[in-house]
């Protein structure tokens, strides 16, 4: 069983940055790197070093990097990741451990610790991941066998129409595929959080957006996920915007996202 880092990042302008980058993450074995640029200048060639590979693209999108990643991947299990990951010494016994636990685990998700305490992850009890708890994983959390994963949808995530919600919308498409998901209460790694490239504050369009991934994971109960959440985060959002009007941002990202998929 052989594993492979799946990092996607921005604007690394040399091999050696690069480098300093899988080694700053303590990434022990094979790992692959999608260097999105926005200076053409960078060079795009494909570059190699033993087990650790990096190829820049002239575009932006977190999907379409992890899409590229997914592509590119020659291990059998990949774990995805993010720039501001560190992971633990021993990573990769307990993830190969999990597997070999979980024999009919298409994909698992493991403990990853936030060092920001305003944005922290989601601590579960192992358990056989369901509708609910799929909302509570995030996508440096998550592990999946090559041969049994779907492609992100690109419409979602930074640098998408909808900056959000790409990771909860391809777990849930990969239930509906009968993909059999699990969550380990292992800790892998921690993650530092300091800083967003989108998020600032529960505002009306964040709203918006999380409207519309909520159509996207489900079209017959979406509504459903938009009281529930209204409710939930009222807390979060109170400062910015009165529960009704949240409301109306959600049900308002929901039929953006719907006329969305009719217009194209």
């Amino acid at each position: 069983m052989e594993l492979e880092v799946l990092l996607s990042t921005m604007n690394k302008r040399n091999k050696n940055e690069a480098l300093e980058l899988f080694k700053s993450m303590n990434i022990k074995g094979k790992a692959l790197m999608i260097n999105q640029i926005t200076n053409e200048s960078i060079d795009k060639t494909v570059k190699k070093d033993e087990d650790k590979k990096i190829y820049s693209y002239y575009e932006k999108g977190l999907s379409k990097s992890r899409n590229r990643a997914i592509e590119k991947m020659t291990g059998d299990i990949g774990i995805l990741a993010d720039d501001d990951v560190i992971y633990n010494d021993n990573y990769e016994k307990t993830i190969k451990k999990a597997y070999e636990k979980y024999p009919d685990a298409d994909i698992i998700a493991f403990d990853v610790k936030s060092m920001n305490k305003k944005r922290q992850t989601r601590k579960q009890p192992t358990h056989k991941a369901n509708f609910i708890t799929l909302m509570r994983i995030q996508s440096v959390q998550i592990t999946f066998r090559k041969d049994r994963i779907i492609r992100f949808d690109e419409d979602f995530g930074i640098g998408a129409k909808y900056k959000l919600g790409e990771e909860n919308i391809l777990l849930y498409d990969c239930r509906r595929m009968k993909r059999k998901i699990y969550y380990v209460d292992e800790n892998i790694a921690t993650v530092k959080q300091e800083e967003s490239r989108w998020f600032s504050k529960m505002d009306r369009d964040f709203l918006k957006c999380e409207g519309a991934v909520f159509y996207r994971i489900s079209p017959r109960f979406y509504w459903l996920l938009i009281l529930q959440y209204a409710i939930r985060k009222r807390k979060q959002y109170k400062d910015n915007t009165s529960f009704m009007e949240a409301v109306k941002c959600l049900f308002k990202g929901a039929e953006s996202y719907k006329q969305f998929k009719i217009d194209n």
